[in-house]
């Protein structure tokens, strides 16, 4: 059986324990298939495309009491937990937001007067961000980006999971040239040898998801850092249910430690399905014999491609695939 093969049929058998609910499945409509062939099958051609956190089913989500020290804590709290990942948080003042794209489209919306430019690469495409803002532009060279106007990047690329090695000249030259940089780094929590830093004056807004690092049922807080104060608005209830609970999670799950817990799972997989290990350690990069499964190819822009599979469906199933194929293939026992 190759590889292909392998991961078609552990995607049926996972997507049929979730259609009667023996394994976890997420929030997503696309998770809530019925039991019945088509529905399994359809469910199943998605399963490896999807990135998502790990899912712990003994770890879940608690609503602690609120009080007006719990944002001071959340600044230290993440200053502390990314160390030298992600360098010069204590310039950020940190809030809970609701989601990366309310990030996002509020930030191009307060420089609605200004281009708003994006790499080529980027998740954030023209496509999406044009539904907000009226001048969205993609630039190849960093000096076709024009004074005054403002950057959008997520950081390492989705397209590469890499961050650019071009970075540092792309700051300095918005520093020098009065544009204003929003970072999306949600990936970075995940990456394991890409760092940033925010020394540089340009970047005013770093946005993190933990969407793809916490190991809890339907929960993805976000947090964005501002260099200049912000009002809370309409955010501030998430701020209650969520400061303390982000900063006990923080203390649960040390960074270095969880992404070292997922690359050894990553390894494993990525060794027995002969893959090369992507920087971001939910995935392996994908030839082209496993073009069906490349990640987000559903909901990326036409010119974008990640030629990459998430393994987590396999980190959360390995028991349930070792029994079936133990028990199916006709004595043929797979070292897993």
């Amino acid at each position: 059986m190759n590889r292909l093969d392998f991961l078609k049929e552990s995607a049926i058998i996972i997507s049929y324990a979730q259609s009667i609910g023996k394994t976890y499945r997420a929030e997503h409509k696309w998770h809530n298939n019925k039991s019945d062939f088509t529905s399994i099958l359809d469910k199943s051609n998605n399963l490896f495309a999807e990135t998502r956190a790990m899912f712990n089913k003994n770890f879940q989500w608690d609503q602690l009491s609120y009080d007006w020290q719990d944002n001071i804590q959340l600044d230290s709290t993440f200053t502390n937990w990314i160390n030298k990942k992600i360098i010069g948080t204590e310039k950020f003042s940190w809030q809970v937001v609701n989601h990366t794209y309310r990030s996002v489209i509020d930030w191009v919306a307060k420089h609605h007067n200004k281009t708003v430019w994006i790499d080529p690469l980027s998740y954030w495409s023209k496509k999406f961000l044009k539904n907000y803002h009226n001048d969205v532009q993609t630039f190849t060279d960093i000096n076709e980006i024009t004074a005054g106007s403002t950057v959008v990047l997520d950081l390492p690329h989705r397209g590469t999971m890499q961050v650019p090695s071009h970075l540092q000249t792309l700051l300095s030259h918005c520093d020098k040239n009065n544009i204003e940089v929003y970072i999306d780094a949600t990936f970075l929590l995940i990456s394991k040898n890409q760092i940033l830093d925010l020394s540089n004056n340009c970047i005013k807004c770093i946005n993190v998801s933990f969407s793809k690092l916490w190991p809890v049922a339907g929960i993805g807080a976000t947090i964005a850092g501002y260099k200049e104060s912000q009002p809370r608005g309409d955010s501030y209830n998430l701020q209650k249910l969520m400061c303390k609970q982000l900063c006990s999670w923080m203390h649960s799950f040390p960074l270095y430690e969880y992404t070292n817990f997922l690359q050894s799972k990553q390894l494993f997989w990525c060794k027995f399905l002969d893959l090369q290990p992507s920087d971001c350690v939910l995935h392996a990069d994908a030839d082209e014999d496993l073009k069906t499964y490349w990640t987000h190819q559903h909901w990326n822009d036409e010119n974008f491609t990640e030629k990459q599979i998430c393994l987590v469906p396999l980190y959360e199933n390995k028991s349930l695939i070792v029994d079936y194929f133990k028990n199916n293939l006709d004595g043929i026992v797979y070292n897993l």
